[in-house]
C-alpha cells in the first residue's frame, strides 16, 4: 500500500456507520442508491458496517485498493464521493479522521497500530484531535494540512496549518489562530 503514495498523500477517515433507529430507512435507501457493490451483503442496519474514507485518490489507486480487498468477503463495496450527496454529507459527520499518509509516512494521533508490516513509518503526534483540509502543493512539493489541537488540562482550541518536511522529518508551522 505504501507504494501507492510514494509521490502523493491522502487522509484516511474511519469509523462505525452509526445512525439512529428512526433514520435507518433513509440511510439504507442512500446506501443502496450509492454503493458500488463488490461482495454480497444483506443490509440490516448501518452499524453492521465500518467505513473507511480515503480522499485525494486517483481512479488508478482506487482500482488497486479494490483489487486488493475484493477477495475479502467483509469488503462490501465503495462509494464514489467525487460529487456532493446526502450520504457523503452524513458520513463526513459521523466518522473521524485518523491518518495522513505522505509517501512512506503515516501521521497520526493514534498509537494503536505500528504500520511497519505495511512499509510505513509512523509519526505520532499526541495532541492532535482533528486533521482536515489535506492538500498537496506541487509548487512547493509538500503536503499542507490543518489541525485542531485541544488540550484537556488547559481548556483551549488552536487551529494550525502545518506542512510536512520529509527531508528533515519534521512538521513546519504555516499559520496559527
Amino acid at each position: 500500500m505504501s507504494k501507492l503514495f510514494k509521490k502523493s498523500g491522502c487522509c484516511i477517515f474511519e469509523g462505525d456507520f452509526i445512525g439512529s433507529n428512526e433514520n435507518q430507512e433513509i440511510i439504507k435507501l442512500e446506501v443502496m442508491k450509492n454503493i458500488k457493490k463488490i461482495n454480497n451483503s444483506i443490509y440490516k442496519y448501518s452499524s453492521q458496517y465500518t467505513l473507511v474514507y480515503i480522499n485525494n485518490i486517483t481512479d488508478n489507486k482506487l482500482n488497486i485498493i479494490i483489487n486488493e480487498l475484493k477477495s475479502n468477503e467483509a469488503f462490501t463495496g465503495y462509494f464514489d464521493f467525487t460529487y456532493s450527496s446526502l450520504l457523503k454529507e452524513y458520513i463526513s459527520n459521523i466518522i473521524g479522521q485518523n491518518y495522513i499518509i505522505y509517501k512512506n509516512n503515516i501521521i497520526t494521533s493514534s498509537c494503536e497500530y505500528s504500520f511497519k508490516e505495511y512499509d510505513f513509518k509512523k509519526i505520532y503526534i499526541s495532541e492532535i484531535n482533528y486533521i482536515f483540509n489535506l492538500e498537496y502543493i506541487d509548487q512547493y512539493n509538500t503536503v499542507k494540512f490543518n489541525t485542531i489541537i485541544e488540550n484537556i488540562k488547559i481548556p483551549f482550541k488552536l487551529l494550525i496549518s502545518l506542512k510536512y518536511l520529509p527531508e528533515i522529518k519534521e512538521l513546519q508551522l504555516i499559520t496559527m489562530c
